[in-house]
């Protein structure tokens, strides 16, 4: 963050600037909206959601070292929370907080890059942050810092000395793009893919796209965008696109297109303009965040081999299709969450999974699709059925709908589990395990697939410890 003194803060903010705290030399350089991670020097932003109020832990900011704090002029009764901390009132510290990103952006000459769609968004925004972190020093939108707080924070994370921020937009209503987008002000835009998601705030995939859409506006006539090549074909984006646009995929007329490919052994490879990349990853659904950081380093002149460089270094986000070995089983740990364009995509990735016995899919529930939940996880049923799995485990309100399609499309209903309980659901689960299974876990945040994932850990841990001890056991009674 660039330092700003706490007049240059109740300017900036139109704020109430308590001048009973020695303030006058004070240097604000880091900023803070969660008491458990502020650190000392920090200043506190002291915000209202549903569940917390910021307002009930200024004390304890004050006792951790916050410089000063920002709390709304309708709590005046908590601006002054110790002699140690200057306080600001406003009349909104999420505007505030907002305004302060806005200017912290501003001050920066880093080339911005936004990055928003339905699904692969987090995967691209850091695959462009590895890629170009091997030439430029930048920043990215940290872990799922992407709505109307995450992007003030991730904003205010750029400094003097960063060349480049990757800032990832995610909404769930029309609007809220075009609001991120205006605090960030990129210069080079990349939609991943636009599905069905958030259909419940939405409303249609239509407004979807007019939704996503709000980015390109906000890149603008002199901007640049990245998208794919069947993105760039829908007639609401194709109209809106500027005339610098780089399109990637599969298809010809790809501006960057990528030939050979191939999916081996968790080894993803492909070539673009006759030079060979190669990715280790758990699925060919990498490709087009590959493309896309490809795309952009080529740009700002990376060659290919530090390009190549950089996707050696790549690594799979924790929750997001990340591929993990548990004892002897591989489990794709894909539990984030969910719609069907990224269910699809696991599936595809579960089929492809080399040195496994069974093949086993656990999946939580899609949420947000609104009145057209049963019409997607029946068809989601049917592709489960067409992806070579041995076994599906289904657990939420939807779980019927799924197995209803699956059985449909020709699945045996005895190789298909469904629950509503997850005790249960881990029963059925132990008796299919084979020692060399792979699983695919995943469903959408609030179906808390994380809780498989870790009772997964916990079985592999006991197992090993279970084969060690035997194995302490036979070496002491051979010694014996």
């Amino acid at each position: 963050m660039f330092p700003l003194t706490f007049t240059q803060l109740a300017r900036l903010t139109d704020a109430e600037l308590n001048t009973q705290a020695r303030c006058d030399s004070a240097t604000i350089s880091s900023i803070s909206t969660d008491t458990r991670s502020l650190r000392r020097g920090d200043l506190f932003v002291a915000l209202k959601g549903t569940q917390f109020d910021g307002h009930d832990f200024l004390d304890e900011a004050v006792a951790r070292g916050a410089i000063g704090t920002v709390v709304s002029v309708n709590n005046k009764s908590c601006q002054t929370v110790g002699d140690q901390a200057a306080s600001v009132a406003v009349d909104d510290p999420l505007q505030a907080l907002q305004q302060l990103a806005q200017w912290n952006a501003s001050q920066s000459d880093s080339l911005k890059i936004g990055v928003t769609g339905s699904v692969g968004k987090t995967t691209t925004r850091h695959m462009i942050h590895t890629v170009l972190s091997g030439q430029y020093r930048g920043i990215q939108s940290p872990g799922n810092y992407n709505n109307q707080i995450g992007v003030p924070l991730s904003l205010l994370c750029l400094s003097e000395e960063d060349e480049f921020g990757v800032i990832e937009f995610g909404a769930s209503s029309p609007g809220e793009i075009s609001n991120l987008a205006g605090w960030t002000e990129p210069e080079i835009g990349v939609l991943t893919n636009i599905g069905p998601a958030h259909l419940d705030g939405f409303g249609s995939v239509e407004t979807v796209i007019q939704s996503k859409a709000e980015l390109i506006d906000a890149v603008g006539a002199n901007g640049l965008m990245f998208l794919p090549v069947e993105m760039a074909c829908i007639p609401e984006i194709k109209r809106r696109l500027p005339a610098r646009t780089i399109t990637i995929g599969q298809a010809d007329g790809s501006d960057i297109l990528a030939e050979d490919v191939s999916f081996r052994q968790g080894v993803l490879q492909f070539s673009v303009a006759g030079e060979v990349y190669h990715l280790t990853v758990p699925g060919r659904h990498f490709l087009n965040s590959a493309l896309i950081a490809l795309g952009i380093a080529r740009e700002l002149g990376i060659p290919g081999r530090q390009i190549q460089q950089a996707f050696n270094q790549f690594k799979p986000l924790s929750g997001r299709c990340q591929l993990r070995q548990l004892g002897n089983w591989r489990v794709l740990d894909d539990c984030y969450n969910a719609s069907p364009l990224s269910v699809a995509a696991g599936l595809d990735a579960i089929a492809e999974l080399d040195g496994v016995s069974d093949r086993i899919a656990v999946l939580g529930d899609m949420l947000g699709l609104g009145k057209l939940s049963t019409y997607y996880h029946r068809k989601l049923g049917m592709q489960a059925a067409k992806s070579n799995l041995d076994f599906l485990v289904i657990y939420g309100e939807f779980a019927h709908d799924v197995a209803h399609g699956a059985i449909r499309a020709g699945m045996n209903g005895s190789r298909i589990g469904v629950f509503d309980d997850l005790d249960l659901l881990k029963e059925i689960l132990e008796l299919w395990m084979e020692q060399k299974c792979g699983l695919l876990i995943k469903g959408s945040r609030n179906m808390h697939m994380e809780r498989v994932f870790a009772w997964l850990e916990e079985r592999a841990h006991s197992q090993g410890q279970a084969r060690q001890d035997a194995e302490s056991n036979l070496i002491y009674r051979r010694a014996g």
